[in-house]
Parts: C-alpha cells; sequence; structure tokens
C-alpha cells in the first residue's frame, strides 16, 4: 500500500534533521568564551578605551563597551558596576607607574651609583609612553576633566601625589647616604619629571608620536639628570 501526502502536508522524512545537519548548527552557534576574571576585565577596559575614544565619555554606554567586548550586558555588571567605575579602572590601571606607586624603584645593590639610580628613575618615566593605549586615555583624562572632576582627582590623589610623595622619600635617603648630590632638584624632585611630561602634552596636543624623538628625548633627560645629580668630586 502506497502512502500519499497531502502538498500542504510536509513529509515526516523530510523534516528529519541529518547527523551532518545537526553537527553544522551546532558548529555555528557562538561559543562563550570563558576567561579567567583578570582576563575578561581586560577585555572590558580595552573596549571601553575604543568606545571613550570614538564616543566621548558621555556618550558611551555600558551597552555600547558590551558590544564591542562582544560579551553581554550582565558579563559587564559582572565586574564593574558603571561606567564611572570603568573609566576609573582605565585610569588607575594604564597611567600608572611600572611598579606599584607606593613601591620602591631604586636599584637593589647596597650602594647604586647615580647613573643606575637614574636609569631605574626614567625607566618608571618612559617604559610605558610607547604604549598607544597610555597616549589614548591621557587624551581622554584631558578631554573629559571637566566632565568627570571627582574621578580625575581621585587618580590623581591616589596616584599622582603619592607617587611625587614616594619619589621625594627615595632621593631624600639617596642626598642622605651620599649617593645623590643635594641641590634644588632634588629638594624639589617632581621637577625632574618635566622632560617626559612635555613629551606627553605635546604627544596628545600634535599627535607626534615618533618614537625616536622619544628615546633621543629619554637620552637626553639621562644625561641632564646625571649633570645635576651626580655627587662633587672631594
Amino acid at each position: 500500500m502506497i502512502t500519499s501526502h497531502h502538498p500542504c502536508t510536509p513529509n515526516p522524512d523530510s523534516c528529519a534533521t541529518s547527523p551532518t545537519e545537526e553537527a553544522e548548527t551546532t558548529e555555528k552557534k557562538p561559543r562563550r568564551r570563558y576567561l579567567p576574571a583578570a582576563k575578561r576585565k581586560q577585555e572590558i577596559l580595552d573596549a571601553a578605551l575604543t568606545e571613550f575614544a570614538s564616543n566621548g565619555y558621555s556618550s558611551t554606554t555600558m551597552e555600547s563597551i558590551a558590544a564591542t567586548a562582544k560579551i553581554s550586558k550582565a558579563g559587564i555588571y559582572a565586574h564593574y558596576r558603571s561606567k564611572e567605575e570603568i573609566f576609573q579602572a582605565l585610569m588607575m590601571t594604564v597611567l600608572t607607574p611600572v611598579k606599584p606607586v607606593d613601591s620602591s624603584w631604586m636599584p637593589e645593590t647596597e650602594n647604586p651609583s647615580v647613573e643606575e639610580i637614574v636609569d631605574a628613575f626614567l625607566a618608571q618615566q618612559y617604559d610605558k609612553l610607547e604604549d598607544p593605549a597610555v597616549l589614548t586615555t591621557f587624551r581622554l583624562l584631558i578631554s573629559e576633566s571637566v566632565r568627570v572632576p571627582e574621578l580625575i582627582q581621585h587618580w590623581h590623589s591616589h596616584v599622582i601625589d603619592r607617587r611625587v610623595q614616594r619619589d621625594q622619600e627615595i632621593v631624600d635617603e639617596c642626598v642622605r647616604r651620599g649617593l645623590l648630590r643635594k641641590s634644588p632638584i632634588t629638594d624639589n624632585f617632581f621637577l625632574a619629571a618635566a622632560p617626559s611630561l612635555q613629551w606627553v602634552i605635546l604627544a596628545v596636543l600634535f599627535n607626534d608620536t615618533d618614537t625616536d624623538r622619544l628615546h633621543n628625548l629619554r637620552h637626553a633627560h639621562r644625561e641632564l639628570l646625571l649633570e645635576l645629580l651626580r655627587p662633587l668630586a672631594v
């Protein structure tokens, strides 16, 4: 007996999905990437930096950050409560010295030379400046300072002020031990960062990010500090 099917009635056999088709369907489904919390947070910060730089702080939303990071909005809220917290995290991670702000950058040798001391200090100043994210974040800091002054102040008090204070303590100890010459620059050591700060300002304002120029500046900065800090011969 032959069973016929009405033209409008689907054939059960034709609706069945073959194993090959099932495999293809499974492969097409996006798979959620499980990452350690630290890596996931870095992905969010990278996406936020892209959004802030492209659209500005005010126009950026948690939804747009999530879309750029390719995760759900809930995935962002699992790590950050607001875009204000993300913006603050950007400044605290990108615009910080290589070492923790309260740590010492002094060489670990018992009596380091003035060259070793200067090189260690300059590493704090220059090692991160070739990272494009640093200059992008500095641009954000300048452009958004009026809109989010409390976030800028938090970064300044928790990073800049503490780093300046720690640098001064380190240099005062070096002067006391006779490793550096006492001078107006050791009494006001924040002035020692002036050349690198000038480069940041010019790079942000004029997009001048020539790495050769940066390397030449670092060399000249080193020679200047050696001239100012080297103990006088007795």
